[in-house]
């Protein structure tokens, strides 16, 4: 649901701290936005891989579900 909205916001030109900023009040957003606090886009990517693996898949197969092109 969160990678769903995500999605959309970026569609729509808005950046990943406007994403933040706008849904504040949500506390999955603001649990994803600790988690992200300071880290590198390969730091996200590996956290993020570790998060598909802990829920018996891939972020290969999450992007082919969300037809994002994405070669890992």
């Amino acid at each position: 649901m969160i990678l769903q909205m995500m999605m959309q916001a970026a569609q729509q030109g808005m950046s990943p701290q406007q994403f933040f900023q706008q849904n504040a009040g949500n506390p999955a957003v603001a649990q994803i936005a600790k988690i992200a606090q300071g880290k590198s886009r390969e730091q996200l990517m590996e956290t993020a891989s570790n998060m598909a693996s802990q829920r018996g898949t891939n972020l290969d197969a999450i992007a082919r579900q969300m037809g994002i092109p994405y070669k890992g």
